[in-house]
């Protein structure tokens, strides 16, 4: 628990060091490239202002990634798909603590904040 503890402290220090930074941001969420990796590698290659690929060699590369989605992330343990929730109480709190306080800091910033709603399995 130490270890969980101070890592989010440090996921919570990073966020707010990005932020205060004058730096253009983009940000990714993990949930957003699940739901549409596409949209996603969109934004990013504008953000990117990515302009050295011509217009087809980019939509080739985008229509490889869609040909080769897959969602077949699963937890794993010994070889066996996990069944429920893996954390305990006060580590599921904690996760939720950081969660709802880096959501916080993001809106506060002027942000999208997080997609809340996602994380019903902690």
């Amino acid at each position: 628990m130490l270890f969980l503890n101070r890592e989010c402290c440090r996921f919570i220090q990073l966020i707010e060091e990005w932020i205060k930074d004058d730096h253009e941001i983009h940000l990714v969420f993990y949930e957003d490239i699940v739901e549409d990796p596409i949209r996603e590698a969109r934004k990013m290659i504008q953000f990117l202002n990515i302009v050295n690929l011509d217009e087809i060699t980019l939509e080739q590369r985008i229509a490889c990634q869609e040909k080769n989605r897959t969602d077949l992330f699963k937890w794993f343990h010994r070889g066996e798909n996990i069944k429920g929730n893996p954390y305990d109480h006060d580590t599921r709190t904690l996760i939720n603590q950081t969660i709802n306080k880096v959501d916080a800091i993001l809106k506060q910033s002027g942000f999208k904040g997080l997609s809340l709603e996602k994380y019903h399995y902690l």
